[in-house]
């Protein structure tokens, strides 16, 4: 009664509709993506490519960025970026003082978390900002005890 009053007046809500159905916690449609995802990946180990995801699931995604990567880019590549991203992430955490890793977490938490459950990176904009805050952040190593020590002859 109380989503058909608030379509009524056009707000729509998925989550709404599945908690009043009593379907709030069952994810049919996703696993259902994910299984044809997840087989096409084994089918085309060298990827399907950019947006291919779109083409196989009618329309739709994903859901989950891991599973994205390999759909798109294929196993080795996504082995690679993934790899890359998650060194790359490990490093600059444990080089960073108190106040950067704090920031690492949250933007992680905030930017690339809720992409494990919705969403594509292809069309995120967090995606995007929290590379660019990745990189600022790279490139602020705030840890006295990890900064190199330039001779004074480099200095400016």
């Amino acid at each position: 009664l109380f989503v058909s009053y608030l379509e009524s007046i056009g707000i729509s809500s998925r989550t709404l509709v599945h908690f009043t159905s009593g379907k709030m916690f069952r994810y049919d449609d996703r696993e259902s993506l994910n299984d044809i995802s997840i087989d096409a990946i084994i089918n085309n180990p060298f990827g399907i490519g950019l947006w291919g995801d779109r083409v196989l699931l009618n329309g739709s995604y994903c859901h989950n960025i891991l599973i994205e990567i390999f759909l798109n880019w294929g196993i080795l590549a996504g082995v690679i970026i993934i790899g890359f991203f998650g060194v790359k992430t490990l490093l600059v955490y444990f080089k960073s003082d108190k106040l950067n890793k704090n920031r690492i977490i949250c933007y992680f938490l905030c930017f690339i978390a809720p992409l494990m459950a919705s969403s594509s990176y292809l069309v995120s904009p967090e995606f995007g900002i929290f590379c660019g805050l990745f990189y600022l952040l790279s490139t602020q190593n705030t840890n006295p005890r990890i900064q190199t020590k330039f001779p004074p002859s480099c200095k400016s």
